[in-house]
């Protein structure tokens, strides 16, 4: 039997009319065992979640003094080292300890320590114990024997803190609202005045002695564990600020000091594939770039009356691997920096 045109016509426009939803499912059909008569189901696949990561950074970002020690400044010198313990708190291994000495700090000043431990590998149900000491010695010098002593006390105090004469441990919890609490912000002075007494005991046992108005000024002692690393660090960073009330100093020196410290943690960034810019706008070209977590910088590597719009090389090449906040050179065309000189005009 022939169809006309216009039933065809009359067909299409029926078809038109039905909703989509009543044409395709907007579920799966059930296992039946016999075969679905009607249009293929559209399935749904869950989102693949990402790889946890594979390692941590750890960073001391800064460091306040708050009120120093000593009399008119803290001469300083600190000490960063990590344990990595399995889930029965068995020593896997170290990182560090790094050591630096910080200078002369008084009253209110911040530093950047610029102190980190990276590529930290935390097995399922570990957790790594840190310790940043922190100690006012005015009279060492900055030599061999100072730097062997500081990184013997970055080890002494891990031993010290796995055998528990250190009370040290942090508890990090995450409420359901996503509220993170840190234990040792909460903890009582007594409690962090004995951890920084257990820290003299340590370090005069290794014969690291202290004057008057020398001492520990940073008792930075905690562990935290892959559970939170994966919760609160990835992508990171988790940063935790610490306030350190120091111990009683001798007669004569300055009243007791008092440092505040923030730590940063978080997943080891991975290198991103840097995108094709070439022959982009100034401005898609940073936003292509910005996309990956890349940065922009314009640069001017050819002659014109005015800027030209169109990138015309990039540094690194396209497909080259690079970390998160490189920056990539977009080479333009321009103006020179330095206009040249009028014709006619004679160098010298």
């Amino acid at each position: 039997m022939s169809t006309e045109p216009g039933d065809l016509n009359k067909a299409g426009q029926e078809e038109a009319r039905i909703p989509v939803s009543a044409r395709i499912p907007t579920d799966p059909l059930p296992v039946t065992g016999r075969l679905p008569t009607g249009p293929e189901p559209i399935w749904r696949v869950p989102p693949v979640s990402p790889p946890a990561p594979a390692t941590f950074d750890f960073s001391v970002a800064s460091m306040t003094v708050n009120n120093p020690r000593a009399p008119f400044d803290d001469t300083d010198y600190a000490t960063l080292a990590i344990n990595v313990l399995a889930a029965d708190n068995t020593v896997i291994q170290q990182y560090g300890p790094v050591v630096r000495s910080l200078g002369n700090l008084s009253k209110h000043q911040s530093i950047d320590p610029e102190m980190s431990l990276t590529g930290i590998t935390v097995p399922d149900g570990g957790s790594m114990a840190v310790a940043f000491v922190v100690m006012n010695k005015g009279g060492w010098s900055w030599d061999s024997d100072v730097i062997n002593a500081l990184e013997l006390a970055g080890s002494a105090v891990l031993g010290a803190l796995a055998q528990g004469s250190i009370a040290g441990a942090t508890t990090t919890t995450v409420a359901a609202d996503g509220t993170v609490t840190v234990a040792p912000t909460l903890i009582p002075l007594s409690t962090v005045l004995e951890i920084a007494a257990g820290l003299v005991i340590v370090l005069e046992g290794i014969n690291i002695l202290f004057a008057d108005c020398d001492g520990t000024v940073v008792p930075g002692v905690m562990t935290i564990g892959k559970t939170e690393l994966l919760q609160l660090a990835t992508p990171g960073p988790w940063n935790m600020t610490f306030e350190y009330p120091g111990t009683d100093s001798a007669i004569g020196c300055g009243a007791n000091s008092d440092y505040s410290v923030t730590y940063s943690v978080e997943a080891t960034p991975q290198p991103v594939a840097v995108p094709d810019v070439t022959g982009m706008s100034i401005d898609d070209g940073a936003k292509a770039l910005a996309a990956v977590g890349l940065i922009a910088v314009e640069k001017v590597t050819r002659f014109a009356l005015k800027l030209e719009p169109k990138i015309l090389g990039q540094s690194p090449p396209a497909g080259s691997l690079a970390l998160p906040k490189t920056q990539v050179q977009c080479d333009v065309a321009g103006p020179p920096v330095i206009p040249p000189p009028p014709k006619g005009h004679q160098i010298p």
